[in-house]
């Protein structure tokens, strides 16, 4: 783990923060005895997003100045939060990341409770006097995904099962779907909402359902991997997220949208070690290693791997804006005219859908 920390600093390098690296006036002590928490919000065993988080804290283990690492899992709403948190204090954590959105009020909450207890929330999108928030535009993922779904598609219809209808899943849905209108303008993408960031059994039906009306790729906006298998055993084309799904989709995989939090979560252990540690909003964009795809394999040819490398140094370059007009909506408004882009803050709030979606079940209760 003596990964250049320099590398690390992207959070104000090249400005993918929401908010300046703005400086407490008062500076964080060093940790002389670092003890680390990590909230997670399923399994870590889910194969997805908890799996994501909890291989980025394998790959801090062996950092010798952390004392002791600990760790709650299924903290899925406030209430179980709230006791999570307390105990992993109790239990002497001097840095606690919370991983999930789920985590946002009870780190509120506990963070004025325990002044002297830093907390690191994952896209919240938070900023107090202890309490840092990170998170990645990981639609630039989603988007290149989806240029690769449109070269691959033969029935020219892609199904995507979704977690939630809130503006993250919604920003993610509409970028693949604008990647694969981008490359394929005859494809069609259809959704539906699990109201539930990990259902197995309920993805399971879905892809099934999806397959069975003629969708030759099925992706996922989800923590489980239970669409992969079923696209992998009915020979149908997949696209995972969070982690590298092809352990699960071994024949079919054709691309994942990954995390990579480990070098996050070591630059940030030493800043707090350090006493540098300072509260920031982070908003990583592509270039920042922070998420990715990966690999590409047999299933393209290389003028295809070509398009989506100059793809990738475009958005790099922000030559590639995603979000750039003229964009119609599913109900036919314009929702982003021509010379116009969303900014980060209409992004963050998006409740509309691009115009090449047709949503399944379009009663959302989220």
């Amino acid at each position: 783990m003596k990964r250049t920390i320099l590398i690390l600093l992207f959070v104000c390098l090249i400005g993918i923060m929401l908010t300046g690296c703005d400086n407490n006036k008062e500076g964080q002590k060093a940790r002389e005895n670092l003890k680390v928490g990590f909230l997670f919000v399923g399994p870590i065993g889910d194969g997805g997003w908890n799996y994501a988080h909890n291989k980025g804290l394998l790959e801090i283990e062996e950092i010798p100045y952390i004392q002791e690492i600990l760790y709650r899992e299924n903290a899925s709403d406030t209430e179980s939060s709230l006791i999570a948190i307390e105990e992993l204090i109790k239990e002497g954590v001097n840095l606690i990341f919370a991983t999930s959105y789920n985590h946002k009020e009870a780190t509120l909450q506990m963070a004025k409770k325990y002044p002297d207890v830093i907390f690191e929330s994952c896209s919240t999108f938070l900023k107090e006097a202890n309490i840092g928030s990170y998170f990645g535009k990981i639609y630039q993922g989603w988007y290149l995904a989806g240029i690769l779904a449109g070269m691959k598609t033969d029935s020219n219809k892609i199904g995507i099962i979704v977690a939630h209808a809130n503006p993250e899943c919604k920003r993610i849905t509409n970028a693949f779907s604008l990647g694969i209108k981008s490359i394929n303008p005859q494809a069609h993408v259809y959704v539906e909402w699990i109201h539930s960031w990990y259902n197995p059994v309920r993805e399971n039906a879905i892809a099934n359902k999806m397959i069975d009306m003629g969708c030759d790729i099925i992706a996922h906006n989800s923590d489980s991997n239970e669409s992969q298998k079923v696209a992998d055993n009915r020979n149908v084309y997949s696209i995972g997220y969070n982690t590298d799904m092809k352990t699960f989709a071994p024949r079919k995989n054709l691309v994942s949208v990954v995390w990579n939090w480990g070098d996050f979560y070591e630059a940030k252990v030493e800043e707090v070690y350090e006493g540098r540690w300072q509260a920031s909003k982070i908003w990583a964009e592509l270039d920042s290693g922070l998420f990715g795809l990966t690999e590409l394999d047999s299933h393209f040819e290389d003028s295809q791997i070509s398009i989506l490398e100059e793809k990738i140094e475009e958005i790099k370059a922000k030559e590639l804006v995603i979000f750039s007009g003229q964009i119609w909506d599913n109900e036919g408004q314009v929702r982003v005219k021509s010379g116009q882009s969303l900014t980060d803050e209409e992004l963050l709030t998006i409740d509309w859908l691009v115009d090449n979606i047709t949503v399944l079940n379009p009663i959302a209760k989220d």
